[in-house]
């Protein structure tokens, strides 16, 4: 087995000269890409910028504090900074961070609203996410037409499609139903495809990261029904087209129903988002150019967000990270021989 083939976080290089990287933890990378390419980039001046893919305000998140802390004596050259999705985060974190949520960093050139065709099935509610107990699919229980889309589970996805069905008899799993039985994987098109047959996007974890399909829904013009929640994907839920229930299938029916009356369009959502977007990231490159300005002396170095588009957005194996890390490097010292 190689090293950290069960490892699987986000990562991207976005500059080599000077090297500034973005990318997820895990408790087995808790420095994201530099804790995977720790002697590729070697003790090099750098700015790693880093995302917990969890909420960060609840217990048992010691282990970031002691990575940093460590990385301070091993890489006294680098400097960590972590991406809080709110302000409670970033108190709760004791370290260096900035208040960003990865939920800037969404790709809005594919998540967009798509008319569905004449005579595709509509639903109510669409909820995007693993057939996991920790998202609560039972509080979708008194919605009828609810369409399903989630990931695969390579070890609980039999036990966990099973169970949901058990709860969701009348649902459409949309996984299984293009795949004819039996699990098929949907790339971001076809899920945004999808969303475009849906009336409203459901968010119903408890605790979990900021949840990426919460952002999602909304650029593909969805109106949301959430539950109250730790993770920080509420911090985009205050407008008028967003409803945070008590955690219970009649309210979660009664404000998908209620936001279905009101025939909003899905333009104007992905509008008014996108402005709030647009204001988040103008602030985020602003830090981000400073801490680049003051450690590298470059003043606005990075001149737009487009590199930082969907840099978060696919979990992918740490081996197969570390290759393109390898690549990355190898590229770039060739283009300066």
């Amino acid at each position: 087995m190689t090293a950290f083939q069960d490892t699987y976080i986000q990562g991207r290089i976005l500059s080599i000269y000077p090297l500034v990287t973005i990318s997820s933890i895990s408790p087995t990378a808790p420095l994201g890409l530099a804790s995977l390419a720790a002697d590729l980039f070697g003790d090099t001046a750098a700015i790693h910028l880093l995302h917990h893919s969890w909420s960060l305000e609840v217990p048992g998140q010691e282990w970031i504090a002691e990575a940093m802390q460590s990385a301070a004596v091993k890489l006294p050259q680098a400097s960590f900074y972590m991406l809080a999705s709110n302000d409670l985060e970033s108190i709760a974190l004791g370290m260096p961070s900035i208040v960003a949520s990865a939920l800037l960093f969404i790709d809005e050139r594919i998540w967009r609203p798509i008319l569905p065709a004449p005579a595709a099935p509509r639903f109510d509610a669409a909820y995007v996410g693993r057939l996991d107990t920790m998202k609560r699919h039972e509080l979708a229980v008194d919605i009828d037409k609810l369409l399903l889309v989630y990931g695969h589970d390579l070890e609980g996805a039999p036990d966990a499609y099973g169970r949901v069905r058990a709860l969701l008899p009348r649902a459409h799993f949309a996984n299984h139903e293009v795949g004819k039985g039996a699990y098929q994987f949907l790339s971001p098109h076809d899920v945004a495809k999808l969303l475009g047959q849906a009336t409203v996007g459901l968010c119903l974890s408890e605790v979990e990261g900021c949840m990426r399909s919460s952002m999602q829904y909304l650029m593909c013009g969805l109106p949301i029904v959430s539950t109250e929640s730790l993770g920080g994907r509420d911090r985009y839920l205050g407008a008028s087209y967003c409803r945070i229930v008590a955690d219970d299938p009649a309210a979660v029916a009664a404000a998908v129903q209620e936001l279905k009356s009101l025939r909003l369009d899905p333009h104007r959502i992905r509008e008014h988002v996108a402005q709030i977007l647009s204001f988040e990231r103008y602030n985020f490159l602003l830090t981000v150019n400073r801490l680049v300005a003051r450690k590298f002396g470059t003043d606005r170095f990075f001149p737009d967000f487009i590199p930082f588009l969907g840099a978060l957005a696919v979990f992918k194996r740490g081996d197969e990270l570390l290759g393109y890390v390898a690549s990355v490097l190898n590229e770039a010292r060739h283009e300066s021989d």
